[in-house]
């Protein structure tokens, strides 16, 4: 079955309930509910989109069922709520191309009935909830996430955490709250731009390169960054700890977290200032080479030595080192 908008413009119905395994190409418009419920039914959706203008759901107890994205440029839109229940793993080649745009509420009810790559965005007007009962990489996750919403968006999960395939992007004076996630995609940019606002309680980390620009703000309680952080001079990070693994943070006027910890080996042939209050290398093996090359800190500098080929280390004649505050080195073998 093929529900398309043919001959005769777009498909309108009021409510509709998915028993079978159509695919839907053109414009499917429902005016009411969209649901497709369990027992093994599946809507696929091609060149197209799928617009529910009341709430969707659907209940997966078959591998390949529920909804499935059949093309790179297919939507669906909910302008409602969008729950997400089933009992079974998702396979992973259901939903992932395509996007989803979703105005109201968002759950996931199950432990593995979502794997998606697909990209979920959330242009709601009033505040939305995100939520998932079990997040992560061998639980439920999403592909990138995109938040337009300026009342706000919270996510919470009851155990892991938010976890996305993709990247992170805070848009146009949106909000959005966290509390642990992981943002996984090596590729692209998490961006936060526009006057955004990113607040998370828990540990947020990004597995690609991280812009925070346009007056936008950061307050996180711990930020793990694999590649670059760049904040822009009217970009905004605050917070406890930003811990970097392969760069040092390029910092604006507004970067005032706590402790920068350098947890990777990061190799620096360029002169690079750090407007911060404390950079660190922690216990656990983080190492800051620094070539021909000058680095700066405005406030203090600390390391704490556990491995003899970690620390702070000058590879190069004319390495320099500038510390603006207090320097204290510390450990329990020898450099």
């Amino acid at each position: 079955v093929v529900l398309d908008n043919g001959a005769y413009g777009s498909g309108r119905m009021d409510n509709l309930a998915i028993v079978g395994s159509p695919f839907a190409e053109g414009l499917l418009d429902v005016l009411g509910d969209f649901h497709i419920p369990s027992g093994g039914y599946r809507l696929t959706v091609g060149d197209g989109t799928l617009r529910v203008r009341g709430d969707f759901s659907q209940e997966v107890t078959e591998q390949t069922r529920g909804l499935s994205m059949g093309h790179a440029d297919a939507l669906v839109q909910i302008d409602g709520d969008a729950t997400f229940t089933g009992s079974v793993l998702q396979n992973v080649n259901t939903v992932n191309v395509g996007r989803f745009r979703i105005g109201g509420d968002m759950r996931v009810d199950c432990d593995t009935c979502v794997r998606a790559t697909s990209t979920f965005e959330f242009t709601g007007t009033t505040p939305q909830s995100v939520h998932f009962t079990h997040g992560g990489g061998s639980a439920s996750y999403v592909g990138s996430v995109v938040v337009r919403n300026r009342a706000g968006v919270t996510f919470t999960v009851d155990s892991g955490a938010l976890y996305s395939r993709g990247t992170l992007s805070v848009l146009d004076g949106a909000v959005m709250s966290t509390e642990d996630a992981a943002f996984v995609g090596t590729t692209g940019t998490n961006r936060f731009t526009g006057n955004a606002a990113f607040t998370s309680t828990g540990t947020v980390s990004f597995g690609s390169d991280i812009a925070v620009d346009d007056s936008s703000a950061l307050d996180v309680d711990v930020l793990d960054a694999a590649r670059e952080l760049v904040v822009s001079s009217d970009g905004r990070v605050a917070g406890n700890f930003v811990d970097m693994r392969s760069r040092l943070p390029v910092t604006g006027d507004h970067y005032t977290v706590a402790d920068t910890r350098i947890i990777g080996w990061t190799t620096i042939t360029e002169d690079q200032a750090l407007v911060m209050p404390r950079l660190s290398i922690p216990q656990g093996g983080g190492r800051l080479t620094i070539q021909d090359a000058t680095v700066s800190v405005t406030g203090d500098f600390a390391q704490e030595l556990v491995s003899p080929t970690g620390g702070l280390v000058f590879g190069h004649a004319n390495a320099r080192m500038e510390i603006g505050g207090d320097a204290t080195f510390g450990g329990v073998v020898y450099q």
